[in-house]
């Protein structure tokens, strides 16, 4: 009997881990998660990331959407494609590429994000023009709403 003792607690320990579901070691964070280890806030990109890439040393990164959508933010009105491209360090998204930013009736790529004041305020560059907004516009993932029309908008150049 003291022999099949172990036994029957190697089964026991081998059906419980078994049966238990593991987080994978390599699964990467949900990339609004990514935004805050950057100093940013979760709200700049919408709900639907289908999947992302971060170069490390570098910071370029693209965001692959499950669709193009609007974020309506006030009286702020933000166009996302599908593929977001940009580079990402410490409270800042730069060179971005994907985002259309109408602001005032006027729309134009929008190619910056910077966190200010632990974002308090977030600053935007859309064309040649920068904006500080209320950072709590940019406190909760925005939800993406259909864009199935394409582009709407007039860009002035």
């Amino acid at each position: 009997m003291a022999s099949t003792l172990p036994v029957l607690g190697l089964c026991l320990f081998s059906l419980v881990f078994l049966s238990t579901p593991h987080l994978s070691l390599s699964q990467k964070p949900d990339f609004h998660d990514v935004l805050l280890k950057y100093g940013l806030p979760r709200g700049l990109i919408p709900n639907n990331v289908d999947s992302y890439a971060v170069e490390g040393a570098s910071g370029y990164f693209t965001v692959w959407l499950s669709r193009p959508c609007v974020v309506r933010l006030g009286s702020i009105q933000l166009w996302y494609s599908d593929r977001i491209t940009g580079r990402i360090s410490s409270a800042f998204m730069t060179e971005l590429d994907g985002i259309l930013a109408q602001i005032e009736k006027i729309t134009l790529p929008l190619t910056l994000f910077q966190s200010i004041f632990h974002g308090r305020f977030i600053r935007v560059r859309v064309g040649t023009t920068i904006q500080n907004l209320d950072g709590s516009l940019f406190e909760d993932i925005p939800v993406c709403l259909s864009a199935d029309e394409p582009v709407l908008v007039r860009s002035v150049v």
